[in-house]
């Protein structure tokens, strides 16, 4: 697979718990991964469960999480992300982020602390990834929103819950306000996840979501998904996998596609 000419950017959020979020995060990288492309994924949700997918026991130092990225260590001076895989390089999250937090509140443009880094060390990063995929906490916390400021492309994930679906406006709401701040031009996209098409909350869900440009598509609700081993992994492990779940990996595979359409036409 050729490389692409220009990073690009995936931020996936949701100012609710429970909606899937690291899952998507976690399944979109590793199928990116294994159609070729390079990805490398920041994990800024202090709960660490991306970072957990990959990483078990002690978590690892400054030079390789979200604090050393925040304190403005680069690439040159010796800043490496983990290879965590095949085509998959982590910066981890931290028991620090709290801490983290509390600092940046007092920074000036403390929005924007993200995608300067990324400027910064963007001849390196360019070079090497294909795409940024960042895993936020559900929150509008200052983490939260230099995700969202440093995006080409905003995922914001919803469950078949009313909590969830006006959570995405929040988010329309936060992602236009930056945009307008700081002459960025993210595109908000929305996903509904873990649907069960037979249940009355889904139709009501999809039937609310459906009208809307910013709907893209949908995955159902799979236990699966949700596993240290992804969707795909596991379908490439195992035939008997492949054929059980081969109407969820087309579809989860079509949702991928459309999200990647989206990040390559943005620019």
């Amino acid at each position: 697979m050729s490389k692409n000419d220009d990073l690009k950017i995936l931020t996936v959020a949701a100012d609710k718990g429970g909606v899937r979020k690291t899952t998507t995060t976690h399944n979109n990288a590793e199928w990116l991964a294994l159609e070729g492309y390079s990805v490398l994924l920041i994990d800024e949700d202090r709960s660490m469960n991306l970072t957990r997918r990959y990483i078990l026991g002690e978590t690892p130092g400054y030079r390789q999480n979200v604090i050393g990225l925040y304190e403005g260590l680069s690439i040159k001076d010796g800043f490496t992300p983990i290879q965590v895989k095949k085509n998959i390089d982590l910066i981890s999250s931290s028991t620090e982020i709290p801490h983290l937090e509390k600092q940046l509140e007092s920074r000036i443009q403390r929005e924007l602390v993200l995608f300067k880094w990324i400027a910064k060390n963007y001849p390196e990063l360019n070079d090497k990834y294909d795409y940024i995929l960042i895993d936020t906490r559900n929150d509008n916390g200052v983490l939260t929103l230099n995700a969202l400021a440093a995006a080409d492309v905003v995922i914001g994930i919803t469950d078949t819950s009313v909590d969830g679906y006006e959570a995405l406006d929040t988010l329309k709401s936060k992602v236009e306000e930056l945009n307008e701040a700081y002459e960025n031009n993210a595109q908000l996209v929305f996903v509904a996840g873990g649907v069960v098409k037979q249940e009355i909350a889904t139709k009501e869900i999809l039937k609310q979501l459906s009208p809307r440009p910013e709907f893209i598509g949908s995955f159902r609700k799979n236990t699966n998904m949700a596993n240290p081993e992804t969707m795909f992994a596991q379908a490439e492990r195992s035939k008997r996998f492949f054929r059980e779940q081969e109407d969820s990996l087309k579809e989860l595979t079509q949702l991928f596609t459309k999200i990647k359409v989206v990040l390559d036409g943005n620019k």
